[in-house]
């Protein structure tokens, strides 16, 4: 299966751009996608092509992330736990104790 890199474009809204037509955004957003942002940077709309699959699950992405935003900075703030590879040798050991009669 080959794998095709989804390289949405950006524009940000400021008075240089608010003279690009309608017919300009979608021109712009064919292929990739546009995300538009207001001045500060926040996403304020996703122009996308109804069949580029990689632009849609971009911008659910994007919209989980944006939703759980407080709890990522959250658990990034966390101190403590274990390393995927300690996780993962206490589930083999698991595992292998299961196992044994």
């Amino acid at each position: 299966m080959k794998h095709e890199e989804n390289r949405m474009q950006t524009l940000v809204l400021s008075d240089q751009t608010a003279a690009i037509s309608l017919g300009g955004l979608i021109e712009k957003s064919a292929g990739e996608g546009l995300e538009v942002r207001d001045q500060n940077g926040k996403v304020v709309a996703y122009l996308l092509s109804p069949d580029n699959r990689g632009a849609w699950l971009y911008a659910q992405a994007r919209l989980d992330f944006e939703e759980h935003r407080q709890e990522i900075e959250l658990a990034l703030t966390r101190k403590g736990g274990i390393s995927t590879a300690e996780l993962l040798a206490k589930a083999v050991a698991l595992g292998e104790s299961a196992t044994r009669p």
